[in-house]
């Protein structure tokens, strides 16, 4: 209750008595508390998000098992809450250093030393959030179509859960927050698709293992590429162009680990800041450019150089689109070379120590 309009931190969640248990899912579904004390009853009211932190059973987190066999937490607790992140102590050069710098700093009193330098400040993102809270957007009615959709999907597909906790309308009404609270974010004030569709990747992105799966860079495309007809096999006699021939070889899916792409992107963004550092401007075509001569050791023939061209592209394209980790600072003077646009790193986007050395080593 005196998280009353704000939040409520949780530690070590699952050591919480069956008595507290019993109460929070009252303040979780209704956001209210009952009391009955001494012959008085009352209710209290919690309208409280709740950000609560879990340790797993076997003190590290079995990458190969589900959520729901890694923590112990019952089911209808486990249901109430709308996302579910996965933080694994994963050992990482980079930022084992950046963990040891920044501690070591503030025992020296020194934590601007390692403090990142970002253009918002803490009175800044207040008055932001602070604007966005004030905003009531309403549901269009595209919106609610899709929103039909994403729950009828969840439904029907139960891989991701592997038996967990099942999908229910708890998840409908997760998914409504989410689009709502993605809209106040753009200080909209209509709930639109690109919302809903942003609430959707939300929610599926944290559903799925914490193995970190291969990235698929084109999932809009079916799993099966179209394949083009041969010349032996078209009836009529005639041949398919080469254009059409490689637009359909160059149209199929592509995949790439969890532990390349991340390697990739902070190779791209380590250069991008190094540039950017320097005064000069790096458009994508520069960018592809440079990734290429990182590693022509490693092609030997035109096709493989044609597949990295392309593997590229669609790395950079979706650390633009969907992970923010690279901005468009200036789009493409001409419309048919969109590849002639300015990128520069996120500000806020870590790169590490290490990762710079190496791009400094290979240059």
């Amino acid at each position: 209750m005196l998280a009353d309009n704000g939040v409520c931190c949780i530690d070590e969640f699952e050591l919480m008595d069956q008595k507290d248990q019993v109460a929070i899912h009252e303040a979780m579904e209704q956001q209210t508390i009952t009391l009955s004390k001494a012959g008085i009853q009352a209710t209290l009211m919690a309208r409280a998000s709740i950000l609560a932190a879990c340790l797993p059973k076997h003190t590290f987190y079995q990458a190969s098992q589900p959520l729901h066999k890694n923590v112990d937490m019952s089911p209808p607790i486990a249901s109430r809450f709308d996302l579910m992140h996965v933080i694994q102590d994963v050992h990482d050069e980079a930022v084992d250093k950046r963990v040891a710098e920044h501690i070591l700093a503030l025992h020296r009193r020194r934590e601007s030393e390692v403090t990142p330098v970002t253009n918002l400040t803490q009175l800044d993102l207040q008055r932001y959030i602070r604007l966005a809270r004030s905003f009531k957007p309403r549901m269009t009615s595209e919106a609610r179509s899709l929103l039909s959709r994403c729950y009828r999907k969840l439904r029907e597909d139960r891989s991701h859960s592997r038996g967990g906790w099942g999908v229910t309308v708890r998840q409908l009404e997760c998914l409504i927050r989410l689009a709502e609270a993605v809209a106040r974010l753009h200080l909209d004030d209509q709930v639109t698709k690109e919302h809903v569709q942003q609430a959707w990747e939300l929610k599926v992105s944290t559903q799925k293992r914490a193995e970190r799966e291969d990235i698929d860079l084109n999932p809009d495309l079916p799993e099966e590429a179209p394949t083009m007809p041969d010349a032996a096999g078209a009836e009529g006699g005639a041949a398919p162009a080469a254009g059409a021939a490689d637009e359909g070889r160059v149209k199929k899916k592509s995949k790439i680990t969890f532990q390349d792409y991340q390697r990739i992107g902070q190779m791209l963004a380590a250069h991008l800041k190094r540039e950017t550092d320097d005064g000069k401007e790096v458009t994508e075509e520069d960018l592809t450019g440079w990734y290429i001569e990182q590693i022509e050791e490693e092609i030997q023939t035109e096709q493989q150089l044609i597949e990295q061209m392309s593997l590229i592209g669609l790395i950079i394209k979706r650390l633009i689109d969907k992970d923010r980790v690279l901005i468009v600072y200036r789009p493409s003077d001409q419309p048919t070379k969109p590849e002639l646009r300015v990128l520069v790193k996120h500000p806020n986007y870590p790169v590490g120590d290490d990762v710079m050395a190496g791009v400094r080593g290979r240059d």
